[in-house]
């Protein structure tokens, strides 16, 4: 049995530099909360500079995230129900400032010891303006018969964009980009319950749905 020494939320003193690495582990209970084990580790940093953060473990679905100041989920990466799999988050702040970074293993149900990296991979001063995760703040919002331009910041990153639909009615969304992007569409219910996907190698996207 292991000794919680991670604090789950803004209480935590822990702290991860960029560049650098933390070994950790994710006990059965958060000693500081009473939750499922969350370590919580805090890090500077500044808007236009695009981050990487890997973790690794072979014991834990891993689960990780990010959050500000307040305690809003900036981004999220959790690659399945996958024991062993490696997860890794590219984040781009709007805002310069202390984050937290969030090791994790999905609904508590694994344990173990894990490795957390963080890195700079790109300072061009490029904001990922568009949220990686349907529960993140900055999620866009696209409407109806309407459609958005975006940016993948990097080979990470993802956009996510809510959509309101009428149960019985069906649509056509697509997807086209003039850069050499392999692209992929999915559709997420309101709860991230995967739908659907379109993945065609290296060209435009389109994927008909009918809500329920």
């Amino acid at each position: 049995m292991t000794t919680d020494s991670v604090p789950g939320g803004s209480i935590t003193t822990a702290a991860l530099a960029i560049p650098g690495s933390v070994s950790g582990t994710i006990d059965t209970i958060d000693f500081y909360t009473g939750g499922v084990d969350e370590d919580w580790y805090q890090v500077s940093l500044t808007v236009g500079t695009t981050y990487q953060f890997d973790m690794t473990s072979s014991a834990l679905d891993s689960v990780l995230a990010i959050y500000d100041s307040n305690g809003i989920k900036w981004a999220n990466a959790d690659n399945g129900y996958l024991v062993g799999d490696p997860e890794s988050l590219a984040f781009s702040p709007v805002l310069s400032g202390y984050y937290y970074v969030s090791a994790s293993s999905y609904g508590g149900y694994t344990t173990g010891s894990f490795s957390l990296s963080a890195t700079v991979t790109s300072t061009t001063g490029s904001i990922d303006t568009v949220g990686d995760w349907y529960t993140d703040a900055n999620v866009g919002i696209i409407t109806v018969a309407g459609s958005v331009t975006g940016s993948l910041d990097s080979s990470y990153d993802s956009d996510w964009y809510a959509v309101q639909l009428t149960g019985g009615q069906a649509y056509l969304f697509g997807l086209s980009s003039g850069a050499p992007l392999d692209t992929a569409l999915d559709l997420y219910g309101a709860n991230g319950n995967w739908l659907d996907s379109s993945w065609t190698y290296a060209g435009d996207e389109s994927l008909l749905f009918t809500a329920t």
